[in-house]
């Protein structure tokens, strides 16, 4: 902190009053007569007590209110910061907990449609005319669906087929249930109107519930609909999710594509239609704001109510406390100045001094003064506002070394890289030198191989600079194998372009070299391939070495440990993982025979890349 020009404006005062005649005003050079120093110092002792009222006050309350209101904003900022924080993670998770609810019920209508046992009852039902085997074939049926694991009570999965028969449609069975032809329940029109979707609706009949609905075709002619897979979610999951995420008036509220509430069944915050079915975002109504997020899939809006009345009512709470603070703090002010003005004007005249050596930069304890009472209070919490302020400068001090340190160190890792690059390049150059082409290409292909895996701090890489980081590598193994093998690359045009994460085909290939050629001499091939198809890519890495053992290959690839001394598996392995943690589960590499050849292949989806 720079005091130099204060303290130059204090230092010239000061030589002015010591320049001055002793006695003198500062209107003129004349002493004034004895009568008139009298009479100004009576009136200074008459005035003290006003003025010093006057100051403490300026000093001490006035202060204090307007960090009492300062303190009050902040305050109110701090708590709607912090209601909207909470509002917005309570919607986070009510949103995943709906989701993975929906999902998990997709899921369970997906496995009855698709069952081949089911398939296979619905058929023989389609086929059958005999009202006798026709009833049997319900019954069965039935029995298929009852083996489905159930979710402890809050999803029932069953069936709805259509029958003019009358005494089919009486068939009491608790899996399957059915329906004239000419059924016009909602529900059941909206699915049989669009039979390729999930439908979502309220459905009240023998108890509440939220009825997911879809059509299921044939497995032997993809165009025929031969029944319904109904999945009944109990509303109490809801409610608990709700509960769960619900803190005082900030309720949380489920509603449908079409603006029906689902929960809480009331409308209790009457909130405007049109924010019912609003798209995503934050609105404003009366004293609430309002979060919606929209639930993909269903069609339906998550909203959040945030009461903004219970921020006022915490804001109002701490402006009354600062205001009565302040009040008492001002009654007891002015007693206290009036009954010891003339006890503690003097220190306090000191205080004040070295107030203004502060404010002008000079921050300095108070030497000697008074140890007791309320003056004696003052210098204390003076001096102690003096050092605090002295440690925050040291450690705001402190801080910004640290944060140049981190700036420098940063700039060394920037370097580093820098450094290697320009140390292989001189390599490269005095090969050139000597003519050792053989190093220099060495290096050459390890200085891209580098460069490429750094990829500048960044997760992902163009195809394109995939397969030059595959080929640098290949050129130094190349090398080392003595060309023993070579490569082929066979990608399809236009998969260049797109983007993968990085360091996905290197380990691979060394798997093959390392494990297909230790044991050749010669005529060694690895074939790359890389094609597109269904929005994935699909990539190949074909060897004619030694066979894999697929076995041993998948158990590895699932977490087996590998046999002292192994190479190159726990490379795949950490492939594998990666893959199935960027992209999912569904994707990661397998290991199959193709044409005498040792073949790991794997998809994931396919990326537009952009040129850095």
């Amino acid at each position: 902190m720079d005091c130099k020009p204060a303290q130059d404006r204090y230092n010239r005062g000061e030589r002015d009053l010591k320049q001055r005649p002793e006695g003198s005003c500062t209107a003129c050079a004349v002493p004034p007569g004895p009568a008139v120093i009298g009479s100004t110092r009576n009136d200074e002792r008459r005035d003290r007590p006003k003025r010093f009222l006057l100051s403490y006050c300026l000093l001490c309350v006035a202060p204090f209110l307007l960090l009492g209101i300062l303190v009050a904003n902040i305050s109110r900022e701090a708590i709607e910061k912090e209601l909207l924080n909470a509002a917005e993670v309570a919607l986070d998770e009510s949103w995943r907990s709906i989701a993975t609810l929906t999902e998990e019920a997709r899921q369970r209508a997906l496995s009855v449609a698709n069952s081949a046992a089911v398939q296979g009852r619905l058929q023989a039902l389609a086929e059958e005319e005999d009202p006798e085997a026709r009833q049997a074939h319900f019954r069965a049926l039935n029995d298929v669906l009852e083996q489905f694991p159930s979710s402890a009570g809050y999803l029932r999965v069953h069936m709805v087929l259509t029958s003019d028969r009358e005494d089919e449609r009486e068939l009491a069975l608790p899996m399957v249930s059915v329906r004239p032809s000419d059924c016009q329940e909602d529900w059941y029109r909206k699915a049989a109107d669009a039979p390729n979707g999930f439908h979502w609706s309220l459905w009240s009949g023998s108890g509440a519930a939220l009825r997911q609905s879809k059509m299921i075709y044939s497995a032997r002619n993809w165009t025929d609909l031969v029944g319904m897979v109904v999945v009944d979610v109990n509303p109490e999951e809801l409610r608990g999710i709700a509960v769960s995420q619900t803190r005082s008036a900030n309720r949380l509220y489920l509603v449908d594509g079409d603006g029906a509430i689902i929960y809480p069944y009331y409308n209790y915050d009457k909130i405007p239609e049109d924010i019912l079915t609003a798209p995503a975002g934050v609105y404003q109504v009366g004293d609430k704001q309002l979060l919606v997020r929209r639930m993909a899939g269903t069609g339906w809006n998550l909203i959040k109510i945030v009461a903004l009345s219970e921020l006022k009512g915490r804001t109002e709470q701490i402006q009354i406390t600062i205001i009565t603070v302040a009040a008492l703090f001002l009654c007891l002010s002015v007693a206290a100045a009036v009954y010891f003005s003339m006890h503690i004007s003097g220190p306090l005249s000191r205080l004040a001094q070295k107030m203004r050596k502060a404010r002008a930069g000079e921050l300095a304890p108070v030497e000697g003064g008074p140890q007791k009472g309320e003056v004696g209070e003052l210098y204390q919490s003076f001096n102690y506002m003096i050092d605090h302020l002295n440690v925050q400068i040291e450690r705001t001090y402190i801080s910004q070394i640290n944060e140049k340190d981190a700036e420098l160190r940063a700039l060394q890792a920037q370097i580093n890289p820098h450094f290697l690059y320009n140390t292989l390049d001189s390599i490269n150059w005095l090969a050139l030198r000597c003519r050792a082409y053989d190093i220099s290409e060495m290096v050459v292909a390890l200085s891209d191989m580098l460069r490429l895996s750094l990829n500048k701090g960044k997760n992902t890489i163009l195809l394109q600079d995939e397969l030059r980081q595959v080929d640098s590598y290949i050129t130094l193994q190349k090398v080392r194998y003595s060309n023993r093998f070579s490569v082929r690359y066979e990608v399809e045009e236009g998969a260049r372009g797109r983007r993968i994460i990085k360091m996905l085909l290197q380990p691979i290939v060394e798997n093959a070299i390392v494990h297909g050629f230790e044991d050749i001499e010669s005529g060694g091939m690895i074939v790359i391939g890389v094609t597109r198809g269904e929005g994935l890519l699909h990539f190949s890495v074909r060897n004619n070495g030694a066979l894999i053992d697929l076995e041993k290959a998948a158990q590895r690839l699932g977490g087996a440990a590998e046999p002292e001394g192994s190479p190159g598996g726990y490379g795949i392995r950490n492939v594998n993982e990666r893959i199935k943690g960027t992209y999912g589960a569904q994707y990661g590499i397998r290991y199959a025979i193709r044409d005498g050849m040792t073949a790991a292949e794997f998809s994931i989806p396919e990326e537009v890349g952009e040129h850095d």
